[in-house]
């Protein structure tokens, strides 16, 4: 062996050791927009006014998002999925609007008495959230 080849090998060796070791700036999830408190998950609290909705009459639907107990802001979206017991297609799908301090709310009306699921999807603060909440609609 060449002197020169003798020190070249473990030279390389190390230097590729440390580049796998060293911090680049950048790992695969970007944390650069997250925050300490932003860590912490959102809760999804879904509220239906009236409690006990009726066949035909308008029901609305809100959801009331916090963080480390204090009102979220940093919302890109809101929107309910409804859907009647045992109906596997064809889900109703409304957006929500912001009422302010972290609550969205959207109005629906069922056109049948049964059980229902509504689920929330939930896009805030770079996370997403699907809490259900389910329910009885009364006939008139």
């Amino acid at each position: 062996m060449r002197p020169a080849s003798k020190w070249l090998l473990p030279v390389f060796a190390a230097a590729l050791i440390f580049t796998g070791c060293s911090p680049s700036g950048k790992n695969d999830m970007d944390m650069g927009n997250m925050h300490h408190g932003s860590m912490k998950p959102i809760e999804v609290e879904v509220q239906l006014t009236p409690d006990h909705p009726k066949a035909g009459d308008r029901t609305e639907v809100k959801a009331v998002l916090t963080q480390d107990g204090q009102p979220v802001t940093d919302v890109e979206e809101v929107k309910f999925e409804f859907w009647k017991d045992g109906q596997t297609a064809e889900h109703e799908q409304i957006v929500a609007s912001s009422k302010g301090n972290g609550v969205f709310a959207a109005e629906s009306t069922f056109a049948e008495a049964g059980a229902y699921t509504v689920r929330s999807h939930v896009t805030a603060a770079g996370m997403h959230t699907m809490p259900q909440k389910q329910f009885t609609v009364d006939a008139q």
